[in-house]
């Protein structure tokens, strides 16, 4: 469960992330501190019990590193979370909000369910251009295809129907050169290079390849968006 599902607060995700760090911080530098003063004098120490049981098996300054290191998750944790919470998309704004109905509809169209993150995204954006749309330097993301839409060309229903996809999925965005990108049944997205699926008129042909794995699920590709 991510971290921004407990607040409807933008900055919520950070603020949790630095607490923690903060938190480990603290707590990694003062067990620290103690030990340092401990060897000293000499003198045995009292200590959190995992603190202390790091510090039987692999001394203090692994006490350190490791609070370092989970201070340092924590603020990567946040920062994650709400760049996925403030990942938002362009979208018409007199287009209609999608609802639970339109999800079950196209689900029966395609024959499978919808992974819960994609199904959140559309219910909440309706896809649209991505503010963060690169994923690395050869891929770009255009836009999302909507639920709902008076635009056939960017409707996902007519999408599936008029797009091949060659069984690996549901059609559910472009980049900006053109490739195709498919969210799997599984969840994982499939890039489909318009290169290797597309003749010499740029209509689509009998397959040649296989489609590239870009991400593990919608979120993971949300995530990686810059």
């Amino acid at each position: 469960m991510y971290i921004d599902k407990l607040s409807k607060s933008k900055i919520f995700p950070l603020l949790f992330g630095f607490f923690w760090a903060v938190l480990c911080w603290g707590i990694g530098g003062m067990s620290y501190y103690q030990i340092l003063q401990a060897e000293i004098e000499q003198r045995k120490i009292r200590l959190w019990r995992p603190v202390a049981r790091i510090y039987e098996l692999a001394g203090g300054e692994v006490v350190l590193v490791i609070s370092l290191l989970l201070g340092v998750g924590s603020l990567y944790f946040g920062w994650r979370n709400y760049k996925i919470k403030n990942t938002s998309s362009k979208q018409d704004e007199y287009a209609d909000k999608p609802t639970y109905k339109d999800i079950m509809v196209l689900e029966k169209q395609i024959g499978f369910l919808l992974p819960s993150d994609y199904r959140k995204y559309l219910l909440h954006y309706n896809g649209g251009t991505p503010i963060a749309c690169k994923l690395n330097e050869y891929i770009q993301i255009n836009y999302f295809y909507q639920l709902v839409t008076d635009n056939p060309r960017f409707r996902l229903s007519e999408i599936f129907e008029t797009v091949p996809n060659y069984g690996y999925g549901l059609p559910i965005g472009k980049t900006i050169v053109g490739d195709l990108l498919v969210l799997s049944p599984e969840g994982a997205v499939l890039l489909f290079d318009v290169e290797e699926f597309t003749d010499d008129d740029g209509e689509f042909d009998d397959i040649e390849g296989e489609p590239e794995y870009i991400a593990e699920s919608f979120t993971a590709l949300l995530e990686g968006l810059y």
